[in-house]
């Protein structure tokens, strides 16, 4: 049964949304890979994405406590501490995003949402010296902007939002870089937050 209802997360929640996003992304990991034509055809992005999802789970299952403020802490560390790549550096802004968000707080709330995806945006944009459009950069900033004014929906439609303006921004980027637009791909680092997305997404609907 689709749980259209649950309007929030604890931190033991917190921590089984971000297993599911990691099972799911180890699915994708060699997809992911064989996208990254940009900025350099090194065919790693899957794999520092899945190795920073490790590593962030690990760091939270070790946190003994269960707010969802300090698990989302304890990822965030973890991530800027373990972020592989420039996938990985922005990955970690945006669970520093979320961190930020859900400071001294016990469960992650719905309208909570819309709010960390705009400050994950934010932070990520902040990390890059040059930011370049067409990557994870402009498909996080999509997510914020369409679930911005989202304040009263449930964690799922939030996160459906979230979900349908990724997959939207993701086909976009193939048109924004001549790399890929060359290969006739999408952006590998946007396909994987999409994957990411989805992972949460699916977890919810439980």
């Amino acid at each position: 049964m689709i749980n259209m209802a649950r309007t929030s997360l604890d931190g033991n929640e917190l921590l089984e949304m971000l297993y599911c996003v990691t099972q799911l992304f180890e699915h994708h990991v060699e997809i992911v890979n064989d996208l990254n034509v940009f900025p350099v055809p090194d065919g790693d992005t899957g794999t520092n994405m899945y190795l920073t999802l490790k590593d962030i789970l690990q760091a939270g299952e070790q946190n003994p406590h269960t707010s969802a403020g300090q698990i989302s802490a304890s990822m965030a560390k973890a991530a800027l501490m373990g972020g592989r790549g420039n996938s990985g550096t922005i990955l970690s802004q945006i669970f520093k995003g979320l961190s930020v968000e859900l400071e001294g707080r016990s469960v992650l709330e719905a309208n909570d949402l819309p709010r960390a995806f705009q400050k994950m945006s934010e932070l990520a944009y902040e990390a890059v010296r040059h930011p370049v459009e067409g990557t994870l950069l402009t498909v996080i900033s999509a997510v914020a902007k369409a679930t911005k004014f989202e304040v009263d929906a449930s964690l799922v439609e939030i996160i459906q939002t979230a979900c349908d303006s990724a997959k939207l921004s993701v086909a976009q980027t193939t048109s924004m870089l001549d790399k890929l637009r060359e290969n006739g791909v999408v952006d590998s680092g946007g396909y994987g937050l999409l994957i990411i997305l989805e992972g949460m997404r699916r977890y919810c609907m439980e």
